[in-house]
C-alpha cells in the first residue's frame, strides 16, 4: 500500500511554486530528496495522507487539479515514457494501466472499451478508501487530469472527455472542473472515471518507438517485482466488508459468498492471520467510523446508519468497547493532536 517516493518530490515542488513552506514535508517521510528520487522508493498511504493534511488550507482546495496544470510529475515520468513509445493511443493506455503500480497502488485502474466510447476507471484500494477524504480527492483529481493530458500529449490534439465522473460529492467550485475538462462533470457516481470517444483509441501515437518501448517495459517489469507485494485476497475481503457495512449484510456467509469461499474456508484463512471474522470485521468497521467522524461532517446517527449499527447508542457502546473511549472523547483527542 504505497505511493512512489517521487510523488513526495512532486508535492514539494508544487508547494514551492505556490510559495508555501515545504521544508517539513520530507520530515514526514523520514527520507531526504536523494532517497525519494531512487527508483523503487515508496512511501505508505498514511505518509501521503499526512502530507496532504499538512498542505490543506483555504488556498488549497484544488491541489490535484493545480498540480496537473503547473508541474510535470516525476512520479508518472517512467510510465509516460512507455506511453510515448507506443504506436497507438489504445496501446499506450493499455501499457499505462498495466504499469500503474509503478506510481501507486492506491487505485485499481481499468480500461473499458464500448462501441462508441472508452472509459478509464479508478477504483480505490480498500485501505486508501479509509484515508482522509481530502487526500483521496486530490489524488483522484490529479489522476483524471493526467489521463486527459496524456491523451493530448500523445496525439498533439486538444481532445477533451465526453464525461468525467467522481464518486465524491460536488465541491464548492464546479467551474474548476469544467474549466479543465471542458465536458459534463458528474458527482456522487458509483465509481470515478474519465470517458472519451471510441475513435480516439485508433489514433497513432506521435512518438512511437517500439525498440525503446521494449527496453522500457523490461525495466518496468523488473521494478514491479521489487515493489511491496499486495494481497489480492485480503483486498477483496476488506472491500466486501466495507461495501456491505451500510447494507447491514456483513455476516460471514455473505462475505464468504463475495469471495467465492465457504464460511469455513474464510474462517480458516483469517485464523492463519491470527484473527477471527469478528475481529477483522471490527477493525475495518471502526476505522470507517473514525473516518466518518472526522471534522464533524456527520452526526452519530448518520455514522451509525452508514456502518451498520441500529442506532447511535449502540455505536457508542461498541466504539467504547473497541477503542476504550467514546466517539466524543475520540474526537476531542483528535482535535488536540492536530
Amino acid at each position: 500500500m504505497f505511493f512512489a517516493g517521487s510523488f513526495v518530490l512532486d508535492l514539494e515542488e508544487f508547494s514551492q511554486q505556490r510559495g508555501w513552506d515545504a521544508l517539513d514535508l520530507f520530515e514526514l517521510t523520514g527520507m531526504d530528496s536523494h532517497e525519494l528520487r531512487k527508483a523503487g522508493c515508496t512511501v505508505d498511504f498514511q505518509t501521503i495522507e499526512r502530507i496532504f493534511k499538512k498542505l490543506k488550507g483555504p488556498q488549497s482546495e484544488y491541489i490535484g487539479l493545480e498540480m496537473g496544470d503547473l508541474i510535470n510529475l516525476r512520479a508518472t515520468a517512467f510510465v509516460d515514457q512507455i506511453m510515448e513509445s507506443c504506436s497507438t493511443v489504445q496501446e499506450a493506455f493499455e501499457f499505462a494501466i498495466g504499469y500503474s503500480r509503478l506510481i501507486s497502488d492506491s487505485m485499481d485502474c481499468q480500461l473499458s472499451i464500448e462501441e462508441d466510447q472508452f472509459e478509464v476507471t479508478f477504483a480505490l484500494h480498500p485501505k486508501w478508501s479509509l484515508c482522509d477524504d481530502f487526500a483521496i480527492r486530490q489524488n483522484l483529481e490529479l489522476a483524471l487530469l493526467c489521463a486527459q493530458k496524456s491523451l493530448q500529449r500523445l496525439t498533439e490534439k486538444k481532445y477533451h472527455p465526453k464525461q468525467v465522473n467522481f464518486h465524491f460529492p460536488k465541491t464548492g467550485k464546479p467551474g474548476e472542473y469544467f474549466r479543465r475538462f471542458n465536458c459534463p462533470v458528474r458527482f456522487n457516481q458509483a465509481i470515478s472515471s474519465i470517458v472519451f470517444e471510441r475513435h480516439v483509441l485508433e489514433e497513432s501515437a506521435l512518438g512511437q518507438n517500439l525498440g525503446l518501448r521494449e527496453r522500457l517495459t523490461l525495466e518496468a517489469d523488473s521494478l514491479l517485482h521489487k515493489l511491496p507485494l499486495d494481497d489480492p485476497w485480503s483486498n477483496a475481503f476488506q472491500k466486501s466488508i466495507l461495501t456491505r457495512l451500510a447494507q447491514s449484510e456483513f455476516q460471514i456467509e455473505a462475505v464468504a459468498s463475495d469471495l467465492h469461499l465457504s464460511p469455513r474456508t474464510l474462517q480458516r484463512r483469517l485464523k492463519e492471520q491470527g484473527k477471527t471474522f469478528k475481529q477483522a470485521q471490527n477493525e475495518l468497521r471502526f476505522q470507517l467510523v473514525k473516518k466518518l467522524m472526522q471534522h464533524h461532517r456527520y452526526s452519530l446517527d448518520e455514522v451509525a446508519w452508514m456502518t451498520g449499527f441500529s442506532e447511535a447508542s449502540t455505536l457508542i457502546r461498541a466504539f467504547k468497547n473497541f477503542e476504550g473511549v467514546t466517539p466524543k472523547q475520540f474526537q476531542i483527542q483528535q482535535e488536540t493532536t492536530t
